[in-house]
């Protein structure tokens, strides 16, 4: 569990740092962190580190496009940690079971 919880603490940091940076590269006009590694972050469990820098840097609020996929990803995100709790849990075994018994 304090592996889980050191990851998320983790990616959220990173994440945060990532649109942080981004917010500052767009203000000097130069080279930016792509879309695709932002969202890529935020499917990894980086969603509240974003929301944060989103708020407090007012980055990345009003583009519909971009709030879009970063829906989608933070709903991929949430699926995939369903299915590894359902796997460990073995819910998912018992399931298969009955369904291949008769």
């Amino acid at each position: 569990m304090s592996l889980l919880i050191g990851w998320y603490i983790s990616v959220n940091a990173l994440t945060y740092g990532l649109f942080a940076l981004d917010k500052r590269q767009a203000v000097r006009k130069a080279w930016r962190v792509p879309e695709r590694h932002l969202l890529v972050a935020v499917m990894l469990g980086g969603w509240a580190g974003a929301l944060l820098a989103m708020r407090i840097c007012r980055h990345k609020r009003r583009k519909t496009a971009f709030l879009l996929q970063f829906v989608l990803a933070l709903v991929l995100h949430l699926l995939m940690i369903m299915g590894v709790f359902l796997v460990l849990s073995g819910a998912e075994s018992v399931r298969w079971q009955t369904l291949f018994s008769a």
